[in-house]
C-alpha cells in the first residue's frame, strides 16, 4: 500500500469516503511498523488530528483490526487485519502450496519452520511452524524483520530485478544485531551474488547470537522471488553442519517444488 506516503492528503469526491481512507492509512502505518506505535506518533505520521485519530483507533480497536497494548499505551495490528493478510496471500496459492511442505520438515527435523514475504525492506512473517521443543515468542505471524539480517530476506531479495534492488538497498537501515550483521550494501550485493549462485541463503547469527538459518527463494513464472521459506534454530540443539548436510537440501527442495506448482521452470532466468 501507498497510502503512508500521501499523509494527512485527502482526496475529495462525494464517492470518496474520507473515514474509511484515514482508517486504512493508520492500518497502513501501522503495517509499517516492526513495533506497536503510539497515538502520538501516529498522529505524527498520519497527518491526522488527535481527537479524530483517537476515535480511528477506538473503531478499529472494538472491530478487531486493531489491537492496544495496555502497559505501552501503543496500538499495533490485530487479528482480524491479519487474518485478511493471510486469505490475500491464500488467494495467490503461495502460503496453501507451502504448508503441507512446511509441515514435514518440522516433522523430519523438530525445528521451526517460517515462511515469509517482502514488504519494502522488511521482511514479513505469514506462516510459522514452531518446534515443539523450544518456544520462541519473539517472532509470531505479522512479525517484521529488516531484510538484512534475515535468511529469507536474503532469499528474496537475490533473485529481485537490479532496478527494484537498488531501490530497497536504498531504503535499509542497516542496524547491527551482532558482530556478524552485515553493515553495508557493498556486502550485502556481495553476498546476494552468493546466494543466487548456491540458491539458498543463510543467517548465520546475524540477527541473533547462537541462531542459524537458511531459507530458500519461492519463485513465481517470471523467475523473481514471492516468498521465501527457512529453517531456523539455535546452535545448542543442532550443529551449523548438521543444518547445511542434512536440513539445507529439504528446504532448498521443497522451495523449487513450490516455486514449479506457481509456473516457475528451472533455467528460464
Amino acid at each position: 500500500m501507498s497510502l503512508g506516503n500521501d499523509r494527512g492528503k485527502f482526496v475529495k469526491d462525494r464517492d470518496h469516503l474520507q473515514s474509511l481512507q484515514r482508517g486504512l492509512l493508520i492500518l497502513d502505518l501501522l503495517s509499517q511498523s516492526r513495533s506497536p506505535l503510539k497515538l502520538e506518533r501516529l498522529v505524527q505520521l498520519s497527518g491526522i488530528s488527535k481527537t479524530s485519530c483517537f476515535r480511528i483507533l477506538k473503531t478499529l480497536t472494538r472491530l478487531g483490526f486493531v489491537v492496544r497494548e495496555a502497559k505501552e499505551k501503543a496500538y499495533g495490528l490485530g487479528p482480524k487485519t491479519i487474518s485478511i493478510g493471510l486469505s490475500a496471500l491464500e488467494s495467490q496459492g503461495v502460503r496453501e502450496l507451502a504448508l503441507p511442505f512446511m509441515r514435514e520438515i518440522r516433522e523430519k527435523t523438530g525445528a521451526t519452520v517460517n515462511l515469509a514475504v517482502l514488504d519494502g525492506s522488511d521482511v514479513v512473517f505469514v506462516e510459522r511452524l514452531q518446534s515443539a521443543n523450544i518456544m520462541e515468542a519473539n517472532l509470531r505471524v505479522g512479525s517484521r524483520l529488516s531484510a538484512h539480517c534475515s535468511s529469507m530476506g536474503k532469499a528474496m531479495l537475490a533473485f529481485m530485478p537490479d532496478s527494484d534492488l537498488d531501490h530497497i538497498l536504498d531504503r535499509i537501515v542497516f542496524e547491527r544485531k551482532t558482530e556478524m550483521t552485515i553493515t553495508s550494501k557493498e556486502d550485502l550485493r556481495r553476498e546476494l551474488r552468493e546466494v543466487r549462485e548456491q540458491g539458498y541463503a543463510l543467517n548465520n547469527e546475524e540477527l541473533e547470537k547462537g541462531l542459524f538459518a537458511v531459507a530458500g527463494p519461492i519463485r513465481d513464472r517470471t523467475g523473481e522471488a514471492v516468498a521465501a521459506m527457512n529453517i531456523s534454530c539455535p546452535l545448542t540443539r543442532h550443529s551449523k553442519k548438521e543444518v547445511m548436510q542434512i536440513f539445507c537440501p529439504m528446504v532448498v527442495s521443497a522451495c523449487k517444488e513450490i516455486s514449479s506448482l506457481l509456473g516457475f521452470k528451472e533455467g528460464a532466468s
